[in-house]
């Protein structure tokens, strides 16, 4: 039987994992919304974001990752029929996945261009975090393909 989604009929598990989906969402698509609209105020604020501009414009890392976000956000929309379909693991997959690779690309510039040692570890914690997203769904898409 198909689930609608209603707050009061929702298990505390689901409420939990919705939250979760969209608040890491939020945090994703929030970076990069302030580097896709203010680019240049962005560049000024640390050598950090000058490393990562070398590597790609700042703008556009913002918009991969607005849209990253984005994708890992609407996630919560299929947490109620994740038993019956696989749209909430492949949509873990591919946010988590990419928003991974992000990540890790982020700890690393931030290790070398002498950042205070808090914004690379959180920076790690949020690639193993979201990697761990992206491989549970990416493993259970590979479960339910038998």
């Amino acid at each position: 039987m198909k689930k609608m989604l209603s707050v009061d009929k929702l298990e505390t598990k689901e409420i939990i994992l919705i939250l979760q989906s969209i608040l890491l969402g939020a945090t994703i698509t929030g970076r990069g919304v302030l580097w896709f609209t203010r680019p240049e105020s962005v560049l000024h604020d640390s050598p950090f974001y000058l490393a990562l501009h070398e590597i790609m414009p700042i703008w556009l890392w913002g918009l991969i990752v607005m849209v990253t976000g984005i994708i890992y956000t609407s996630s919560a929309l299929f947490v109620t029929s994740m038993e019956h379909s696989i749209k909430y693991h492949l949509v873990s997959f591919v946010g988590g996945g990419t928003s991974a690779i992000f990540y890790f690309i982020m700890t690393s510039a931030g290790m070398y261009n002498n950042l205070n040692w808090l914004t690379p570890f959180n920076f790690l914690i949020l690639t193993v975090w979201t990697g761990v997203l992206a491989f549970i769904g990416g493993a259970e898409i590979y479960a339910r393909r038998k």
